[in-house]
Parts: structure tokens; C-alpha cells; sequence
């Protein structure tokens, strides 16, 4: 018996929606190229760096590149239709300064904020890492392409690729799954736990009363004092105390809420800490008169990690001449110090207003917004434990009451708060 013409017409449809369906999966297209598959390459593999977990790469390999200059290396690729493809790149982001250049075009600077799946691949935490990026839409005609990468980082010019994904068809990477569906996705979050259900009351029994909610606790920044470096020697504020503890809430946990750390040129001339707190051992590559940011840069991360001081006082000396990137470099560090869980406290060397250096340092407090003293206060080692118990205070949220220089321990007077 012939079907209704209803039922005809839906089975029509059914069949050329599927037909559609077939058709777009059909010219979707998707490029999937290795890290360590270029085309050209000066990349410079150090023992160190690319001695990673190679278990979570694509392929047990990446290309990794850790030299005294910068870092190029070329992929080749076909297309075999034009089209919207999103652009996806595995590679290394935490201190890294990246860029990439299609068929010779504008070099492209890479932006890091639309990152997925982030995870540290080093046996310690340092600046080694990997996530998925999103660079966003390419428009690409068929046929032959080039793509080309450029590092340009800090701290020895690193960084690392592990894979790429071109895809017209909407493919979103996880882990190493490719869009042929090989590969291992990223391990699934844990199932958050279920609440038990609750026992019901009994007939006749009245519902026991919700608990009064908590109040929430004073954010310990908003608290926090103005001082300006030229009146009182020391440059703190209620945007400097929030901001670091942004930071650090991002940063590695378990620092030593009492230690210190002095790093920069010349440190063999600091001060003993104040009564109450610790002074962290001391690295002697640090305390030369000839250290620089890009030096601190390289050599801070294993020592923070050993040492784990909550505070590290950076200070540079006298040089012949100020680096135009010194700000940057500088920036970097108080960077780093916070992913470590340390706060950094800028010492701002002697010097007239017009001094280079001085200016140099003075702009990195106020652009990276960190706790600063002035390093030719004649009261210093006072200037210092005032410094560190407005940062305990107000960046830590520790109790720095008078009587004692550190939390439960006794010490010096304190040093007290000027009204303003």
C-alpha cells in the first residue's frame, strides 16, 4: 500500500538533510602538521629544555628551541579548496614572545589569551608548559602554503611546538586527538562529588534553620596605605596590594611566610633580616655587581622553587649604560616572582632624578604595580622590615600586629603604620 503523502514528504526531507550533512562533511577539511615536521628550521635544542614529559606530546616529540638567538622554523602545507580554517597551535606560552607569518605576509604577533588544556610539562614547575591556542580565522586559497614561526623570548629566546591544526570544519583539538581521531584527547575532569540527599523531616517536625551565611572577609588590600617613595621611602598603595595578591592566587603555593630573598646585583651587601624573619640561602651566581633582569630571569626559577621565600627584594647597581629593554626585562622578573609565590619588592637605586637607571627602575614600579623602597633611605634596614609588614599585612593577609616583626614569632618592635 503506498505511504501517506505526509509520511512521503517527511522522509523526503529526512533524506535531503542527510544528503546536506554528507555533502559539508565531505568538504570539510582539516591539516594536521608535527611540531618536529618542518620544512627549515634553526631551531636549537637544549638538553635541558626539551628534556620534558615527551608522554603528552603528539607523536612522543616537539620542536624545541633554547639559544642565544632568535628561533625561526618553516611548515609547509596544501589545501585542497579555499576556505575559513581556524588556526590552532600547541605550543609553549609562559614567558614566551612568539610570532607567525603566512606566505610571507605581515609577521603576526601571537596572542596567548584564547588558550585551552594548559599544563606544565617539566618535572618541576618552570617555564616549560603547553596548551592549545586559538590564533583565530585564516582565509586560504588551494593550494601550496607556508607558515612560519619566530621566537623571540627573554629568557634565551625558548619556546616550544608541539603540533598545528588548519580545519574548515569546525574541529576543536584536545590533547593529541587528531581530527582522523587519532590520537588521545585531553583526560576528562573529575565528576564533581554528589551531595548526599537529605534526610526528610518528619511528619509534624518543622525544618531545621538554614545556618546564617558567613559575612565575607575584609579583602586586606582595600586596607592598605598610600606611601609615596619621595616622602616616606617606600611606594605602596591599595591598587599595589590587590594587584600582587591577584597574582600571586594564579601562582605556585607553599612559600615560607617569613623568608626573604635578596637578588640582584651586589647582594653580598644586604642587610641581615629584621628580627623575626628568615633570610633564604643566597645564590653566589646573584651577587656580582654585573647580574641583569635577563640573568635573574634564568637563574631565579630553581632557586625560588628550592628556597620558596615569600618576598624577594630585586635590585640592580650601577651601569655603564641602561638597556632600552631593561623595563621589560624588569617587568619579567616581578612576573616571575609572583607565578612563585613571592612578592616582589622593587629597591630603587641612588640617584638624581635625571639618573637613567633610577628612572628606568621607577617606571617599572609604577607599570608592574609592586610594593618599591628607596635604596638610598639612610634609615634602610628600618625601611625594609617597614616594607615587609605592609606587604605581609596587606598583599599576605597575615597578622603583623605590634611586638612582633613576623607571624608567631617575636622580634624587633614593630615598625607602625604612619597615619595618613
Amino acid at each position: 500500500m503506498p505511504l501517506p503523502y505526509r509520511k512521503l514528504k517527511t522522509c523526503f526531507v529526512g533524506a535531503a538533510l542527510s544528503g546536506l550533512l554528507a555533502v559539508s562533511a565531505l568538504r570539510a577539511e582539516h591539516v594536521w602538521i608535527e611540531g618536529e615536521a618542518a620544512q627549515e628550521s634553526n631551531f636549537v635544542k637544549h638538553n635541558w629544555y626539551d628534556a620534558v614529559t615527551k608522554t603528552v606530546l603528539s607523536g612522543g616529540e616537539w620542536a624545541s628551541h633554547y639559544g642565544p638567538d632568535a628561533g625561526e622554523i618553516t611548515y609547509s602545507f596544501k589545501i585542497e579548496a579555499a576556505g575559513d580554517f581556524r588556526f590552532w597551535v600547541r605550543c609553549n606560552n609562559l614567558m614566551v614572545t612568539m610570532q607567525w607569518q603566512l606566505d610571507g605576509e605581515e609577521w603576526e604577533p601571537c596572542d596567548f589569551a584564547k588558550k585551552t588544556e594548559e599544563q606544565m610539562i617539566s618535572e618541576k614547575p618552570d617555564h616549560r608548559n603547553l596548551a592549545w591556542h586559538d590564533f583565530g580565522t585564516l582565509k586560504l586559497k588551494p593550494g601550496a602554503h607556508t607558515l612560519k614561526f619566530k621566537l623571540t623570548s627573554k629568557i634565551s629566546n625558548h619556546g616550544g611546538i608541539d603540533c598545528l591544526a588548519l580545519s574548515s570544519g569546525g574541529f576543536t583539538p584536545s590533547g593529541t586527538k587528531r581530527p582522523d581521531g587519532s590520537g588521545q584527547p585531553a583526560g576528562a575532569a573529575a565528576p564533581a562529588p554528589v551531595a548526599p540527599p537529605a534526610t526528610p523531616a518528619k511528619q509534624g517536625e518543622a525544618k531545621p534553620a538554614a545556618a546564617p551565611a558567613k559575612p565575607a572577609a575584609p579583602d586586606p588590600a582595600q586596607a592598605a596605605p598610600k606611601r609615596e617613595l619621595a616622602g616616606s621611602g617606600m611606594s605602596f598603595s591599595p591598587e599595589v596590594a590587590a594587584g600582587v595578591r591577584a597574582q600571586l592566587k594564579k601562582g605556585l603555593k607553599g612559600a615560607s611566610k617569613d623568608k626573604i630573598l635578596w637578588a640582584g646585583s651586589g647582594t653580598a651587601k644586604s642587610p641581615a633580616p629584621p628580627a623575626g624573619w628568615a633570610q633564604a640561602a643566597a645564590l653566589p651566581a646573584l651577587q656580582t655587581g654585573d647580574v641583569t633582569p635577563l640573568d635573574l630571569l634564568r637563574l631565579l626559577p630553581d632557586h625560588l622553587l628550592k628556597e620558596k621565600p615569600a618576598f624577594v627584594f630585586l635590585h640592580q647597581g650601577s651601569l655603564k649604560s641602561v638597556p632600552d629593554h631593561l623595563k621589560a626585562d624588569w617587568d619579567d622578573v616581578c612576573a616571575l616572582c609572583g607565578y612563585f609565590g613571592a612578592v616582589p619588592i622593587l629597591v630603587v637605586p641612588e640617584g638624581g632624578p635625571d639618573d637613567p637607571l633610577r628612572s628606568a627602575i621607577m617606571g617599572v614600579m609604577h607599570e608592574a604595580k609592586v610594593p618599591a623602597m628607596d635604596g638610598s633611605a639612610a634609615d634602610f634596614p628600618q625601611r625594609v622590615e617597614a616594607i615587609l609588614r605592609l606587604s605581609a599585612k596587606h598583599i599576605l593577609g597575615l597578622d603583623v600586629g605590634s611586638g612582633s616583626a613576623a607571624p608567631g614569632k617575636p622580634g624587633a618592635p614593630a615598625v607602625e603604620e604612619e597615619e595618613e
